[in-house]
């Protein structure tokens, strides 16, 4: 009812606009009659090609040139192109005018005007001018930026939806928020103000149960509804799994490291391979300050096709006090020694106060000749800008052997 209202209002605001606004300006006294041939007032849309003519009329001038020219409100687009035409005395043409009234325009009513001007004499002159009413439209766009794809019964997540405004009038809208199963939620605000082209993000919050036996499905569903309390288009849902933590429902004292297991498949002319791949990484502790990480792919796949990815086996640990690898990775010394090369091997780093040790031994892959490097380092922080370190590499086999000791 209050959209009818509005639009009732500005089309008579627009009607009485016209009927004063629409009128020739400069004719009897230039000799040059310019009309439009059809409407004076155009009710549209934002996005809409109105198309119109007028009727140009040259009332006592000798035959002669003219120019026209379309004046359109800022940011409107012309269609058609404005060329200078011949009318003979007391005769008459009719031009032919198109434009795009654009997406995101404020509702209201806007005028186009049409002035012909005499080639000869600039200052004879007629303008005629038109009004448009551009109607109120709504479209509301909802999209979900975030949200996980499975949590740990006990554990809360956030779910990021982002509302978008591409109406041409200012939206106030008001959230309403379903949340399965009667878990609880947190929603930052139960309104929502976006002007013209404007996009907000709303953040809802929730709270597994820790105690749940089997596992389920979770929605969040977020419906957006207008001051008159009007639903403003579908619910947009998210669906999380909530996973127990034990079959019976207890907390266990052990962790969960999210994993994934894929097998991929791979192809060219003629050659056909497969790679099974097992990765995952996560904490370990009740703090969640210790990290493992680990990636086991294989066998290689890229004789096989050029799609095809190398083998890998890796694992990491890293903690407050010390880190660890073993397997396939980038082994780094520092800038002036080895900056980085990839390879086979382990490698440590020991965190003790203000120092810093460590150890690698590695042997490249995938190059002709094979080579093994040997690295001791440790540095340690004497004053907050000042640190000294020492470092040796030792090199074997491939195009560079020898040793290597740098202190810093």
């Amino acid at each position: 009812m209050r959209k009818a209202l509005a639009i009732f209002g500005l089309l008579t605001f627009a009607f009485l606009f016209a009927l004063f606004a629409a009128s020739p300006v400069g004719a009897e006294e230039s000799g040059i009659e310019v009309r439009p041939t059809g409407k004076e007032l155009y009710v549209t849309e934002p996005g809409k090609v109105i198309t119109t003519a007028f009727r140009i009329r040259n009332a006592n001038l000798p035959g002669q040139d003219f120019i026209p020219r379309t004046e359109l409100p800022p940011t409107w687009i012309a269609v058609t192109q404005d060329f200078p035409f011949t009318i003979a005395t007391g005769a008459s043409d009719i031009r032919m005018v198109s434009f795009l009234v654009p997406q995101g325009i404020p509702a209201g009513t806007y005028q186009v005007g049409y002035i012909v001007t005499a080639k000869s004499s600039p200052s004879l002159s007629s303008l005629y001018k038109i009004s448009v009413a551009v109607l109120p439209v709504t479209k509301l766009a909802v999209s979900v930026v975030e949200s996980p794809k499975y949590v740990v019964a006990g554990s809360g997540y956030t779910d990021i939806f982002a509302v978008s405004n591409e109406s041409n009038v200012k939206q106030t809208l008001h959230l309403k928020v379903r949340s399965s199963e009667g878990l609880t939620y947190h929603l930052e605000g139960e309104s929502l103000s976006l002007e013209i082209g404007q996009t907000r993000q709303v953040k809802i919050a929730v709270q597994t149960d820790g105690k749940i036996k089997d596992a389920f499905k979770h929605q969040v569903g977020l419906t957006l509804e207008n001051e008159s309390g009007v639903k403003m288009g579908p619910e947009t849902v998210c669906a999380v799994d909530v996973i127990p933590r034990t079959a019976s429902g207890k907390d266990e004292s052990y962790h969960e490291i999210p994993a994934q297991l894929v097998l991929h498949g791979v192809g060219d002319q003629g050659q056909v391979g497969f790679q099974l791949e097992l990765s995952g990484q996560g904490t370990y502790d009740e703090e969640g300050k210790k990290r493992l990480s680990f990636m086991l792919r294989g066998p290689d796949a890229l004789p096989e096709s050029v799609f095809g990815v190398r083998e890998e086996y890796s694992i990491q640990l890293q903690t407050k006090d010390y880190d660890l690898m073993l397997g396939d990775g980038n082994y780094t010394l520092s800038p002036l020694t080895e900056t980085s090369l990839y390879g086979r091997g382990l490698a440590g780093k020991l965190h003790m106060g203000g120092g810093v040790f460590g150890a690698y031994h590695m042997e490249t892959l995938w190059v002709e000749t094979d080579r093994q490097e040997t690295a001791v380092f440790g540095s340690y922080s004497l004053l907050p800008n000042f640190t000294l370190g020492l470092n040796y590499l030792g090199k074997s086999g491939g195009d560079a052997s020898g040793n290597i000791a740098r202190d810093r």
